[in-house]
């Protein structure tokens, strides 16, 4: 797959991108955050909801296309509010971002957010061996605004492949007896 002829993936030769590429932890076998995705259902086209986000800093990761039809016969859109190797320690401060862009709309955009039968924010994880736990909180703020936003929130946990963690030079270094 050649990310360079895709648009929406393409970066300045200075920036590195990551879909769960060199830069992701999940390689190391580190449980970390990853992402939050905005996930949006709706009959209504959400161009203009769609420019008024990306005004704001948000990346549209899928267009409305029917191939993302849902069940309902809605169509749906994929947000994202950062690049892969942003220093999101967890989703509070991302999905806290979010919610300033929506509440920041103007009434237009705001009435196709609202016209949403699905505002999901959810937040994935790449699942590893270690730590043994990891654990991020939402603010009551945080759930409240998310609350007033008509959102709900989704955990996503994606899986690793164990021949695909990487040995750093401490973990191959034999262990002195």
């Amino acid at each position: 797959m050649e990310d360079a002829d895709n648009e929406a993936r393409s970066l300045p030769d200075d920036e590195e991108f990551c879909e769960l590429g060199e830069c992701s932890p999940h390689v190391e076998g580190t449980t970390s955050y990853r992402v939050t995705d905005l996930v949006l259902h709706s009959t209504n086209d959400l161009t203009v909801l769609a420019e008024a986000l990306q005004a704001r800093g948000m990346r549209v990761m899928q267009r409305a296309i029917d191939c993302y039809r849902t069940a309902a016969g809605e169509l749906m859109w994929v947000f994202q509010g950062g690049f892969c190797g942003e220093s999101f320690n967890g989703p509070e401060v991302e999905i806290a971002a979010m919610l300033a862009v929506v509440e920041s709309l103007d009434p237009q955009a705001r009435a196709l957010w609202d016209n949403c039968s699905l505002r999901e924010f959810d937040f994935a994880y790449d699942c590893g061996v270690r730590p043994f736990a990891v654990h991020h909180d939402l603010s009551a703020g945080t759930m409240a605004k998310l609350a007033a936003a008509a959102g709900s929130l989704r955990i996503t946990l994606y899986a690793y492949d164990p021949g695909e963690i990487k040995t750093t030079e401490s973990d191959a270094a034999p262990n002195p007896a």
